[in-house]
């Protein structure tokens, strides 16, 4: 979480001070007319910085997961930028258009707009593109309004977690279309001389890397490099069919995984790709597993139609949540489903024989599933991890009191969480309360969006 936060604080940063240094203040007359130029220029400069990141991190590019530590970090920055941009956004609209609701009803009297300076460079006349840009301001408003009415809905819709999650993939998709409306937007009304400063120099690479990721999207090519066909060979069901741990055989380009990665995978032709934890080891054999509880709308459909010999895409690995550790031991919590990256780390333990390294599992459950429970145990002694196991309905809800109870060392062990959100978010606080160190608790992101 330390690396998305400061990657989030660096971007709205550094966008703040390329705008500060471009922007003209003696302008400033001390008018709300003066104050509206400003904050129309700066809230236009961020909303689009915002949204261009958000763009580029959902394309999935791979050279970002190391700097934020892991794609699952990447998805919590987005789901930021996006609130992000709809505030600035927002209040761009207001101060923008406010004003002008306001002169019609007779509130507020006309004067210097101000803060927005030259269109030219150094007084020159405007050259033939120059003119263009500006013949265009009044369809580049039009389309910057009607893109923003957009823009609000679908992230709106995005964050309602209530939504089915293909419904909130199909935004995404139009969103695409939007941010390119909101390019050409941006385009013709940034002023002239911005582009021969920092701001517009930042401004173009952001817009030229938001442009290539919402054409991807757009063109369903996000990840493509990344895609490889697979086949179900087995289907395990676990619970009365509410969950099933499917194997998969994939085809010779899959590059290998490590234990706690996962990919998007499309099963049963569905259009959109669902993030799935990897729950198998590798071991150069071109087989993956994946365990799949049905939680919405889409697992649902994926636990019960799933059957051997299915088809499926399966795009990846990615992730950062590799049981690295300098401590003596490790602790493991898993939630329900969060046992999953444990699974293949336990599988990847028993098949190298490395358990120099004491740790202890808490996988808790809300209720009893006997043939999940009998198969995460088996791979607990396999792989010489001692295993506790808490039936919420049966032993109430694991806290750090009961984490220090049970592990001796636990001052000085690592502790890695898979889970619900809150559930790890609780333990955590609990943990840094008693003089755990924040960055000994590792956590995957389990909510993606």
């Amino acid at each position: 979480m330390k690396n998305i936060k400061l990657t989030y604080l660096f971007l709205l940063g550094i966008v703040s001070a390329a705008w500060v240094l471009a922007a003209d203040f003696s302008t400033y007359s001390g008018t709300f007319m003066s104050l509206r130029g400003f904050m129309v220029d700066y809230t236009g400069f961020m909303s689009i910085a915002v949204m261009s990141v958000a763009m580029i991190l959902a394309a999935r590019p791979r050279f970002i997961e190391p700097m934020i530590n892991g794609l699952d970090k990447g998805y919590r920055l987005h789901k930021w930028l996006g609130i992000t941009a709809l505030v600035t956004s927002v209040t761009h609209f207001l101060f923008a258009v406010g004003p002008k609701w306001a002169f019609s009803l007779g509130l507020l009297e006309g004067g210097s707009r101000g803060g927005r300076g030259p269109r030219g460079a150094g007084g020159q006349e405007l050259d033939a593109l120059a003119t263009w840009l500006r013949s265009q301001r009044s369809l580049a408003e039009t389309v910057g309004e009607w893109a923003f009415y957009i823009t609000v809905v679908l992230i709106a819709l995005a964050l309602i977690k209530r939504v089915a999650y293909n419904r909130s993939f199909n935004f995404h998709r139009v969103f695409s279309v939007v941010y390119l409306a909101l390019v050409f937007h941006a385009l013709i009304l940034v002023k002239t001389s911005y582009w021969m400063q920092p701001i517009g120099w930042l401004t173009a690479i952001l817009l030229i890397g938001g442009t290539v990721s919402a054409l991807l999207s757009l063109f369903g090519a996000i990840g493509a490099r990344n895609r490889h066909k697979a086949t179900v060979d087995k289907v395990t069901r676990f619970n009365n069919t509410q969950q099933v741990k499917i194997d998969v055989t994939l085809d010779g380009r899959w590059p290998g995984h490590r234990a706690g990665q996962f990919a998007f995978v499309r099963f049963n032709d569905t259009k959109e790709a669902h993030p799935f934890t990897l729950s198998s080891a590798w071991e150069d054999d071109n087989r993956a597993s994946f365990i799949v509880k049905a939680l919405g709308d889409h697992t649902q459909q994926i636990v019960h139609s799933i059957s051997t010999g299915a088809e499926v895409s399966v795009e990846g690995p990615y992730g950062e949540f590799d049981f690295a550790s300098q401590k003596d031991e490790q602790v493991w919590i898993a939630g329900g489903i969060g046992i999953t990256p444990f699974l293949a780390r336990m599988k990847y333990l028993a098949m190298t024989k490395r358990f120099e390294q004491p740790t202890t599992l808490f996988y808790c459950v809300k209720e009893m599933d006997v043939p999940m429970i009998e198969y995460v145990s088996r791979a607990a002694k396999n792989a010489n991890v001692k295993l506790y196991i808490f039936v919420e309905d049966r032993d109430g809800q694991i806290n750090a009191e009961i984490l220090k109870q049970r592990v001796a060392n636990w001052r000085h062990a690592d502790y890695w969480f898979c889970g619900p959100t809150q559930f790890g978010k609780a333990i955590q606080s609990d943990l840094v309360d008693s003089g755990i160190a924040k960055d000994a608790f590792h956590q995957e992101l389990f909510e993606m969006r």
